[in-house]
């Protein structure tokens, strides 16, 4: 501010005073512009005060070409022991609670009566020391710890997207979910819960299947897409396509372009 350059923060969550320091709040409150990655984190930050004029909306976003859609799905699915008619559910995330890794396992344990194919892979480090153990816990007093794999943090996370048939991360008010975006760009179909900025991000019903956050909801979706590779691929296929078409970085620069523009020089009068 001494300097008077324009400053722009750029919101990667929503807001919430709970944790966020009273310093970044006030510089939150005196930014030329703030940038939220979806209109959800935008909606926080005007409901907590801020002037809606300087809030703008720039869609986070992948690079598609590095993610190639079965590449290295035999060799992934050898190394981690399934079977042909193994359907693999993967969530890739850190490990803590909003993330909902327990609720997952729940919903897998069920939906593993129903189609004993099933299968569950976790993968990314704990975010707390020992909560990776309290969620191996249980799964072995669900009973279901023959079926699900800790990976662990891996540096090869195309490939063992590409070992999998469904991608599910119940993660709760989600400011983006751009691990949403890298698995519809690697064509599986997503389970995930319907609030936060996951809608943004996958179209229910077309790249996946969104539920409310009650857990009967979330089984039914895994458990329908369990039982038809059909329709797997179907929304696989539509989300490869979404990807393609709304979160390449080619847009997102564009789009941040734009914004530069118009914080410089103002809007574009009409000719």
């Amino acid at each position: 501010r001494l300097t008077r350059a324009r400053c722009v923060i750029h919101c990667h969550v929503g807001f919430n005073p709970e944790w966020m320091s009273g310093a970044l709040r006030w510089s939150m409150r005196r930014a030329d512009a703030l940038v939220a990655v979806s209109e959800f984190v935008a909606s926080t930050l005007v409901a907590g005060g801020y002037r809606v004029e300087r809030v703008h909306v720039v869609l986070n976003a992948i690079e598609p070409e590095a993610w190639t859609p079965g590449l290295g799905r035999v060799e992934a699915r050898e190394e981690l022991g399934y079977a042909p008619e193994d359907v693999v559910v993967v969530t890739v995330c850190r490990l803590f609670p909003a993330k909902g890794p327990a609720r997952l396992i729940h919903a897998i344990a069920r939906v593993h009566r129903m189609h004993p194919q099933v299968r569950l892979l976790v993968v990314g480090h704990e975010m707390y020391a020992g909560y990776a153990e309290e969620l191996a816990a249980l799964t072995r007093t669900l009973g279901i710890e023959h079926i699900v794999t800790f990976a662990g943090r891996r540096g090869d996370v195309p490939a063992l997207l590409a070992a999998s048939d469904v991608f599910a991360m119940p993660s709760f008010l989600e400011p983006f979910g751009l691990v949403y975006a890298e698995a519809m760009a690697m064509e599986l179909p997503v389970v995930a819960l319907d609030n936060g900025g996951t809608p943004e991000v996958v179209e229910h019903g077309v790249s996946g299947l969104l539920s409310a956050t009650d857990d009967d909801a979330l089984v039914e979706n895994l458990a329908a897409l369990a039982a038809d590779p059909t329709r797997r691929e179907e929304l696989g296929r539509h989300g490869r396509q979404r990807v393609e078409r709304c979160f390449t970085l080619q847009r997102q620069a564009g789009r941040v372009a734009d914004f530069y523009r118009l914080l410089a020089f103002g809007p574009v009068a009409p000719t």
